[in-house]
């Protein structure tokens, strides 16, 4: 997802996915049990990642682009 959001006009998406996956990489790496407000952030990311890429079911993904711009 991270690569290829780009390619298909996802580009907050894309940038996301790689922030998400930033933070992950520091809870790792911290070797701690993750605060409560690192998992509901987490939590809210993938939320907003599901409603950016949401291309069936009714979704609008550039409507949402737009609005989360």
């Amino acid at each position: 997802l991270k690569g290829s959001a780009g390619i298909v006009g996802l580009d907050h998406a894309g940038q996301l996915a790689h922030r998400m996956e930033d933070l992950v990489d520091l809870l790792v790496e911290d070797k701690r049990a993750p605060a409560p407000e690192m998992l509901e952030l987490l939590s809210s990311a993938a939320r907003l990642l599901r409603e950016l890429t949401d291309m069936d079911g009714g979704g609008n993904a550039a409507a949402l682009r737009e609005a989360h711009a």
